[in-house]
């Protein structure tokens, strides 16, 4: 079962249990979610869009570290380890969000265990993910940061023609690793070019890729 699917199952109980608790949140492009070093204030939910989680540099140089799409949960680390967020969220494109504040939340585990289980069963899979990454730097891992690059680059600053080269150096892959991921993807019909300019038709089916390949890999 995949990250989103776990999402979905969570925020489907919550809005059967206490559908009054969700709430609907509009964030239009360029817009922060929350800021590094915030308290959590509760769990994320995308019903649509994008949001990208990255670190911002006191120079306003960016490191992304993860992109988020359709029917993820999001800000659940920070808020069950009562610390501070470790990077600031921004949503990519106009994104639909079920938002529940963490007290709310709080009360509905105390009185439904499942629910805090839905919650570790993804911090696991997220564990395991880590894991999988120290032990195989293989090129399909350098694949995905350069395809999760690649969709915050173009939603996040979608006018500029991206190069290879500029593409490799935000996510640390060669050029030449670049260049055979973007053919590969080309080849599959996940990204149209034209030129220097690279088109991306539908940003989620480079996400469920992802994830995709992941389970196959999966131990």
């Amino acid at each position: 079962m995949n990250h989103f699917d776990f999402g979905k199952e969570l925020f489907d109980r919550i809005q059967e249990l206490a559908p009054q608790s969700l709430k609907l949140r509009t964030y239009q492009k360029d817009e922060t979610i929350y800021h590094v070093g915030h308290e959590p204030e509760g769990l994320y939910f995308i019903k649509s869009g994008l949001v990208g989680l990255v670190d911002i540099a006191k120079n306003g140089d960016e490191s992304l570290l993860r992109v988020f799409g359709h029917e993820h949960f999001f800000g659940h680390r920070s808020l069950i380890s009562e610390e501070p967020y470790h990077a600031t969220s921004i949503a990519l494109k106009k994104t639909n969000i079920l938002f529940i504040n963490k007290e709310d939340l709080k009360n509905l585990c105390q009185d439904n265990s499942e629910l805090l289980l839905y919650i570790a069963k993804v911090l696991a899979k997220e564990l395991r993910r880590s894991e999988i990454r120290l032990k195989d730097m293989s090129s399909k891992k350098v694949a995905d940061r350069i395809i999760e690059s690649l969709i915050f680059l173009k939603t996040r600053y979608p006018h500029h023609k991206w190069t290879r080269r500029e593409i490799g150096e935000f996510c640390g892959a060669k050029t030449e690793t670049v260049s055979r991921t973007l053919s590969s993807l080309e080849q599959q019909g996940l990204i149209k070019r034209e030129g220097r300019s690279i088109m991306i038709p539908e940003p989620q089916l480079l996400l469920d890729f992802i994830h995709k390949e992941e389970e196959r890999h999966k131990i």
